[in-house]
């Protein structure tokens, strides 16, 4: 399986893993990577929509190690985190931008 072969060993994806993925699955990024590749690996994903304090609610109380997302959102959870006053994503090991470039300013 391709995507087994491929973000499973980009991103070191293993069976201890749990995705957190705001992604829309019927783009092909959210679908490889939060529905094909968490198969492919055996993870464990929490899906949902994308809500910065939604995000910051979940990883305050759960175990999330794997985070993928977009530019957009991750400025929106910076931001958002910056005025809550959070320094850390919980568990957080990985963040995943299959887009654009991110750049903090």
């Amino acid at each position: 399986m391709i995507t087994a072969a491929c973000w499973a060993p980009i991103c070191g994806l293993n069976d201890e893993d749990v995705v957190l993925s705001p992604l829309p699955l019927f783009h092909s990024y959210g679908l490889n990577l939060s529905v094909l590749s968490v198969l492919a690996s055996g993870q464990r994903a929490h899906p949902g929509r994308f809500s910065p304090d939604k995000v910051l609610e979940l990883f305050a109380v759960r175990k999330y190690s794997v985070f993928p997302g977009v530019p957009t959102m991750f400025h929106y959870l910076l931001q958002r985190s910056q005025e809550a006053g959070v320094n850390r994503l919980g568990g957080t090991r990985l963040c995943i931008s299959a887009a654009r470039s991110c750049r903090l300013h």
